[in-house]
């Protein structure tokens, strides 16, 4: 959940960095749906990066081998 980064996440913006929490569909607060799996996940960041105009990120998570 996303809420679990908000201590890191603070920190990396004190640092100037952009921060983004997001939840992975069916996890947290994000929304749910019956399509489910890495595929459908990694495009949903994808999607999430262009409607931001997100040009390159890293990205960390835990969980799922992040």
């Amino acid at each position: 959940m996303s809420d679990n980064w908000k201590t890191l996440g603070n920190r990396y913006a004190e640092n100037g960095l952009q921060v983004h929490l997001i939840d992975q569909r069916n996890h947290g607060k994000s929304f749910h749906s019956n399509d489910f799996d890495y595929e459908f996940m990694a495009n949903d960041v994808v999607q999430y990066m262009n409607y931001h105009a997100i040009a390159q990120a890293t990205v960390l998570g835990h969980s799922m081998g992040g």
